[in-house]
This record gives structure tokens, C-alpha cells and sequence, in this order.
């Protein structure tokens, strides 16, 4: 990094690192099964290497997913995943509409807000529960530009 090791957790969010996480899981996990290989895939770990104060500091993340709605919950904010995006940029292809959101499109240009129903979403998959969250509601945030 050109800042300090301790302020990654700010590019974390900025670049949306979360998805690089779940995306490399994702990819690696899939090829073993398919090759029938039987090992463990262990939590990504981002080592950071900080040219400003010459540290090194291992981060690891600790997202939790419901996979089958393509979001994660990541530092109190729920977010869509990588899956997500990479539907949407197959649906752009496959229908060569690049001038209106897949929404937009499929709606007639009516766009609806969604409610963030935070019960439904945890009682989803039960590793939730297991995690300290602050008392603060998670907020559905989509830091990229789709």
C-alpha cells in the first residue's frame, strides 16, 4: 500500500476487496469439487505491505453470505456479491442493452426501493448468530457503479 498497513480496512471498503475474497473462495472451492479433490479452503487473508511506515499486518475478513440472494454482510453493511455482478454483466451481453439498467429495463423504467428486512436476512443461514454485530443496522450499500 501507499498508506499505512493499519489503514487498509479503508481501501477494504473503497474497492470493495470483499468481492475479491468471495470471488477467489468461490473459484477454488468449485475447482476442487470438480476435480474431486479433498481439501479444506481456509478464509482469505489479505497481507498488506506498507511502503509509508514499512509494516506488514495480515487482515482476515470475516464475511457472512447468503449465497442464495448474492449478498454478503461485510463491516455492518449488507452488499451484493460477486455472483451478482457477474449475472448482470451477462445479461448485458447476452441482450446488448447497455443504455438502461437490467431494472430499468425489466420494469419499464418503474424502480423499486427495497425494504432491508435485517430479521429474514440472518435467520437465513445460522453462522449469524455466531458473530458480534454492533446495535446498528446493516445498510444495503452498492459502492459500484451497475
Amino acid at each position: 500500500m501507499e498508506d499505512s498497513a493499519r489503514n487498509f480496512m479503508r481501501s477494504y471498503e473503497k474497492f470493495n476487496y470483499y468481492i475479491q475474497d468471495t470471488l477467489y473462495t468461490d473459484v477454488l472451492t468449485h475447482e476442487l469439487m470438480i476435480n474431486d479433490l479433498d481439501y479444506t479452503v481456509l478464509e482469505f487473508t489479505f497481507i498488506v505491505l506498507s511502503s509509508v511506515d514499512d509494516i506488514i499486518l495480515q487482515y482476515m475478513p470475516e464475511i457472512d453470505r447468503d449465497t442464495a440472494n448474492h449478498l454478503v454482510y461485510v463491516n455492518n453493511k449488507i452488499k451484493k456479491d460477486w455472483q451478482y455482478y457477474f449475472d448482470l454483466i451477462k445479461w448485458h451481453l447476452t441482450n446488448q442493452i447497455f443504455d438502461y439498467t437490467k431494472e430499468e429495463y425489466e420494469n419499464n423504467g418503474q424502480i423499486n426501493i427495497p425494504s432491508t428486512n435485517i430479521t429474514n436476512f440472518f435467520s437465513k443461514n445460522t453462522n449469524y448468530g455466531d458473530h458480534e454485530r454492533s446495535n446498528t443496522t446493516p445498510n444495503l450499500t452498492d459502492d459500484l457503479p451497475f
